[in-house]
């Protein structure tokens, strides 16, 4: 019962993480990280993965960071 606890707990911490992440590397590309993680927190982070790789950078915001 208690591993049981222990892993939905590790599988939800790394669901969060890995959107998170995937937010932030939208944001990288110019676009909007909460978008994506949301996107990423409510789908899946692997969706949420291709989502960014598909999106074009933002160049506009990209150049003036």
């Amino acid at each position: 019962m208690e591993t049981e606890i222990v892993l939905i707990l590790f599988l939800l911490l790394t669901w969060f993480l890995f959107s998170f992440v995937c937010g932030f590397w939208a944001s990288a590309k110019g676009r909007s990280g909460v978008g994506f993680f949301f996107l990423s927190l409510l789908l899946s982070p692997v969706l949420g993965s291709i989502a960014v790789v598909i999106a074009k950078p933002n160049e506009d915001l990209v150049e003036e960071r």
